[in-house]
């Protein structure tokens, strides 16, 4: 008999890799008849690159083959193309440091051709870096895609905030600060706590950066040679923390008044000290985004529209940024948590977070963070309101390698008025992510292409199967409500290892759950901090598509797992292995 479990452990343990590869991207001056950008912003371990070639309608079938050169040598080439994204891989390990001119070339039937120069820069790496995945705008952490889910939260820090949320299944935090050396004990303090615990923080800059936000000073406190002597100072101070994940420098820049320009000098001070981590810009405003885009590589934006506006207008500007910073930035979004001040006058309901934040889902936003988070009950002062983001923290980190690896796939459409549908094609699923933008339920109709034939779609967070007739998903949805189904497309996935034929072992790759992040036949004991975790993991796997990722703040103190019982025959020999590995 054999029985197997698999799962692996994450250590907060420190490596440094050899080198990474920034890549930049250039567009056509020829008409825009081609564009070409490497698929991720950077590169570390990786033999190849993948590099994006957009093509115009109009000129494929112009095209006679596309060349990639790098010093007159080819490097890549491909002799079918078609209109919209075409991916070429490239070698790149035997770069050298420095900065490496590569040339893509068109040549078009008639033998002209159009050039586009485009720079690969290698440099020595850093163990925490933060990439962005240009085509998806997703961030890839740890060599494995990586979804943002987290809040705004005050200074100092509430001192058990970080183990609460964790274990809630957010990711992210960011401290509203002001940049002190009084206060630097408190900031190396959440950093480090947030790091045992697996989290990572969104480093707020604001006061000696780009301004706005809570506790960030007035105008005018200090002068500009003052303010950048402590941006250096906490830049080097922080920018090899394990917890780091990009720097937040300015919130909402219009409505304060401040031009591009002094922001564009701070962003340039911040990624030549530091250009492993993004650096990030809230809008309150979002048609004036665009005019900040050289000092930023992530675009947030913060409506907050309950109870006066439409919940829509999360809706409405997710896909406004989506489309104006296509292929260049990422782009977060802040759902309203808060209410009952100002002219606010209340807190959104469960119902409307919830939609507002599947809005942005589903028009392509890769990042959340909740404005504002004071526990236990101040921000938000509902319980069952963020219990609600709460939810969507393990459901989101569910589907994140789909929502930031995944293709989209444009043919999937609601029926339903009010449903607003994302489907993206990911290893052997389609996954279709459905929002209610209406408070009330209604009948919930998707329509499939010719190209699926399933005859049921599993509802991944509803514990149940919907049947699917002529190719039509129909089912109810609730007010305000959302839904994510998946139906398979490939009868297995070649990547992964074979289940066992023998395997005694129940669940032991973890596929079946009935809750969102808690594998079945599992067993927990606690062992000392209340911040160690065992949540499933959707992104590394070793048969199946799950794994178990654990978190030990402190040795000896992380959480301990047993699984189902096996019954072994008198006679038999029985095999126990386990597949695990650590984070580097």
């Amino acid at each position: 008999m054999i029985s197997k479990v698999w799962y692996y452990i994450w250590c907060n343990k420190r490596v440094i890799p050899f080198f990474w590869i920034l890549v930049s991207f250039a567009w056509s001056v020829n008409g825009q008849e081609l564009k070409v950008f490497t698929e991720h912003n950077y590169y570390t371990e990786e033999p190849e690159a993948g590099v994006v070639i957009i093509l115009s309608s109009g000129v494929v079938g112009k095209i006679e083959r596309v060349e990639l050169e790098f010093n007159g040598y080819q490097r890549g080439e491909m002799l079918s193309v078609r209109s919209g994204i075409n991916i070429c891989m490239i070698p790149i390990i035997d770069l050298e440091p420095g900065k490496n001119e590569m040339l893509c070339r068109l040549v078009k039937k008639n033998g002209e051709s159009t050039e586009v120069v485009f720079f690969v820069e290698k440099l020595v790496p850093k163990y925490n870096e933060v990439k962005i995945n240009r085509l998806t705008g997703g961030l890839i952490v740890d060599n494995e895609p990586f979804f943002p889910f987290g809040f705004y939260c005050y200074s100092p820090v509430q001192p058990t905030l970080a183990e609460e949320e964790v274990v809630n299944g957010f990711n992210m935090m960011s401290p509203y600060q002001r940049i002190q050396d009084a206060t630097l004990n408190e900031r190396r303090a959440y950093m480090d706590r947030c790091a045992a615990l697996g989290m990572k923080v969104h480093f707020n800059l604001l006061s000696v950066a780009g301004g706005g936000g809570v506790k960030s000073g007035r105008p005018g406190e200090l002068t500009m040679d003052e303010k950048k002597a402590l941006l250096v100072k906490e830049i080097l101070e922080f920018r090899d923390h394990p917890a780091l994940l990009a720097w937040y420098m300015s919130d909402e820049p219009v409505g304060q008044g401040i031009p591009p320009e002094p922001l564009e000098e701070m962003y340039n001070l911040i990624r030549n000290l530091d250009p492993y981590h993004p650096v990030t810009m809230v809008f309150m405003t979002p048609s004036k985004a665009r005019d900040y885009a050289d000092a930023m590589d992530i675009v947030m934006a913060d409506p907050y529209p309950v109870p006066t506006y439409p919940v829509t207008d999360v809706e409405r500007v997710t896909k406004r940024l989506k489309k104006e910073f296509l292929y260049s930035k990422p782009v977060f979004m802040v759902p309203q948590a808060f209410g009952g001040a100002e002219w606010w006058r209340r807190e959104p309901t469960a119902g409307e977070i919830r939609s507002m934040t599947y809005q942005a889902i589903v028009e392509g936003a890769t990042g959340i963070q909740y404005f504002v988070r004071h526990g236990l009950n101040f921000f938000p002062k509902s319980v069952v309101a963020w219990n609600t983001c709460s939810d969507m923290a393990h459901e989101i980190a569910e589907i994140s390698p789909e929502l930031i690896m995944g293709n989209v796939v444009g043919k999937v459409k609601s029926l339903s008025s009010g449903i607003r549908v994302r489907a993206v094609k990911y290893r052997n699923h389609l996954t279709i992510v459905a929002v209610n933008v209406k408070n009330k339920p209604v009948p919930l109709k998707i329509q499939l292409d010719k190209s699926y034939s399933a005859k049921f779609a599993r509802l991944v967070f509803g514990d149940r199967k919907v049947k699917i007739k002529g190719r039509v998903i129909s089912d109810m949805i609730d007010g305000f409500g959302s839904r994510v189904y998946k139906i398979p497309v490939n009868k297995e996935n070649p990547d992964k290892a074979e289940y066992h034929a023998e395997n005694m072992y129940y669940n032991s790759g973890f596929e079946e759950f009935h809750s969102p992040g808690v594998a079945t036949g599992s067993y927990a004991r606690f062992h000392g901090d209340r911040g160690g975790t065992y949540f499933l993991d959707s992104r590394v796997s070793f048969e199946g598509e799950h794994s178990i990722r654990m978190v030990t703040p402190e040795a000896g103190k992380g959480p301990g797992l047993s699984f189902y019982p096996f019954q072994a025959k008198p006679g038999y020999s029985v095999t126990i292995s386990v597949m695990a590995k650590a984070k580097r």
